[in-house]
């Protein structure tokens, strides 16, 4: 059999590697040093630096952390989800927006007359983000470079050295890890004298309960208002809070809970999230929150 050119094998192996990494991703299995090695072997040799989804060209990072490069996607179906819940005129706000991803495919969504705010605190992935924006032409973004907190002010941020995506605010993730300032700020500040956000999408890597902490009056204020949100324990116990205490905080909110899976969101109950995701499984998952009465577009 006739060898394929090189780089139809890349294609080939970009291909396998991506569909393997989507069934793999959230199960907890990165937790084990071996499967870290090989992860980082194999990207290492298929990842590019830049890729087009959809017609809109990313600059990645680095090590391309989201995968982009060789899945072509990145959480396909929260950015489904987005898309659907997302309409022309309505305020989206990006809390950890990395090199934006999903604030430069938003733009699109809510435009004409919408509005989405950025939110990434790393010098390195704020500029990529504003390249990213820049070479989209989206001109309905506003980029802060700050993280969003309980609290406005100064504040370290813990670097991650191999993953771009896995930078941190809490002092427990501090070691082996560079610490840089960082500007914090809470979400209802940032949006004073806006109209109120229909959809707030946060992945802080386990620094979530302080976000709610400072978005405290946009919760009270807005029946309307959809979360979508990582639900990672092992994350939330690295930054001082638990898994228990983050649904706990939604519940109280009046949110119900849904399951962010391949074919939508799916309502699911506490106990059951606490009994398949857990700090010990390393496991993760999305959640989509909204309140009784509020209907699914």
């Amino acid at each position: 059999m006739a060898e394929l050119p090189k780089s139809e094998r890349g294609h080939l192996g970009a291909r396998a590697y991506g569909a393997l990494y989507r069934r793999l991703s959230g199960t907890g299995i990165h937790r084990f040093a071996l499967a870290r090695w090989l992860d980082e072997r194999l990207l290492s040799r298929l990842r590019g630096g830049e890729v087009t989804v959809d017609g809109r060209t990313f600059r990645l990072d680095a090590v391309d952390s989201l995968r982009l490069s060789v899945t072509g996607s990145y959480e396909p179906e929260v950015t489904a989800l987005l898309q659907r819940e997302l309409r022309p005129g309505d305020l989206f706000i990006d809390v950890g927006a990395h090199v934006g991803f999903f604030t430069v495919l938003m733009a699109e969504r809510v435009a004409p007359g919408g509005l989405v705010l950025a939110f990434e605190p790393d010098p390195s992935n704020a500029e990529l983000l504003r390249t990213n924006v820049a070479r989209n032409a989206c001109t309905n973004v506003q980029i802060h470079q700050a993280a969003v907190s309980d609290r406005d002010g100064e504040a370290l941020l813990y670097r991650s050295p191999t993953n771009p995506s896995d930078h941190r605010l809490d002092p427990r993730a501090s070691e082996l890890r560079e610490a840089v300032p960082a500007r914090c700020v809470r979400l209802e500040t940032a949006v004073h004298g806006l109209p109120h956000p229909r959809l707030v999408k946060i992945d802080v890597q386990g620094h979530e309960p302080r976000v709610l902490d400072g978005m405290e009056r946009i919760l009270q204020g807005q029946d309307e208002l959809r979360l979508v949100l990582e639900f990672w324990p092992q994350g939330l116990e690295d930054a001082g809070s638990s898994a228990e205490a983050l649904l706990d905080r939604l519940l109280d909110h009046g949110f119900r809970l849904h399951r962010i899976g391949a074919d939508g969101p799916h309502a699911v109950q506490r106990a059951d999230l606490l009994g398949h995701f857990s700090a010990r499984r390393g496991n993760f998952t999305n959640l989509f929150c909204l309140r009784p009465g509020t209907k699914l577009r």
